[in-house]
């Protein structure tokens, strides 16, 4: 059974702010895991996300999951313990929001072409090159893990009763 997780918001949760603790790989395969796994999708969709980090339900843990779409996947990406490096110094501001920072949405530069390693939630290891919007979703999320959220990057954030009407991280 999938359950709908509390999303942790800021600025009422300093824990944001955070950077999280590496899981180790003993712990993915585990039954608490999976269905963690399983609720922050749920949550994710439920609350009209693209992504969500584990810092954003309370747990500080590093790691996130990457809705399909975004991912350009059939299956969302579980990304466990993910860094990245930017592969060239071309950047572009897009509009962000997030679902821990209800309502405010903002003009941030994110790296058009990252290099990212991570391990999946089955414990291999993986690497590969995302640009564009999948490159945008994953620094969102790897920030998260780091303890920085959107409104930290942004060069201009502002307020908005609804969300716009073109993919947002």
């Amino acid at each position: 059974m999938k359950h709908r997780l509390p999303i942790v918001t800021h600025p009422e949760n300093h824990s944001l702010h955070e950077r999280c603790r590496d899981v180790s790989p003993e712990e993915l395969p585990t039954a608490k895991m999976k269905q963690l796994i399983r609720d922050m999708i749920h949550t994710m969709y439920k609350d009209d996300g693209i992504g969500i980090a584990a810092p954003q339900v309370g747990l500080n843990m590093r790691f996130a999951i990457i809705g399909k779409a975004a991912a350009g996947t059939r299956k969302d990406l579980v990304v466990c313990n993910p860094t990245y490096v930017p592969l060239n110094a071309e950047t572009t501001t897009e509009q962000e929001g997030c679902l821990s920072v209800p309502g405010v949405w903002g003009d941030t530069p994110r790296h058009t072409k990252i290099q990212v390693r991570y391990l999946a939630e089955d414990g291999t290891s993986h690497e590969g090159v995302a640009t564009d919007f999948f490159a945008r979703v994953l620094q969102h999320e790897i920030d998260h893990l780091d303890g920085v959220l959107f409104i930290d990057r942004a060069k201009k954030t502002w307020k908005a009763d609804r969300k716009p009407t073109y993919p947002m991280v």
